[in-house]
């Protein structure tokens, strides 16, 4: 496994062991979460979940309103994870 996907799941844990009201991440968010992280696109991460990129970012959308914080920094043609991600 590669450093940027070990990193993407130990994230993933860590959200789940934060959120204050111990609310399960929906799984398919999660699955755009890390191909998104991965790909640095939401269109990459679409094609290769098999699903359109709204709903790609739909998901993400999901997942940063019960989290609270944005994950990605979004610009024209990709996606970086914020600071705040990272750390």
């Amino acid at each position: 496994m590669t450093r940027k996907r070990e990193f993407v799941f130990y994230y993933l844990d860590y959200l789940d062991n934060s959120i204050q009201m111990r609310t399960l991440l929906p799984l398919n968010s999660r699955r755009a979460f890390e191909a998104a992280a991965r790909l640095n696109n939401f269109a990459n991460a679409a094609d290769e979940l098999g699903v359109t990129p709204a709903a790609v970012s739909q998901h993400i959308q999901k997942l940063e309103a019960i989290i609270g914080t944005s994950l990605f920094a979004r610009t024209t043609r990709s996606v970086v994870l914020t600071e705040r991600t990272r750390q």
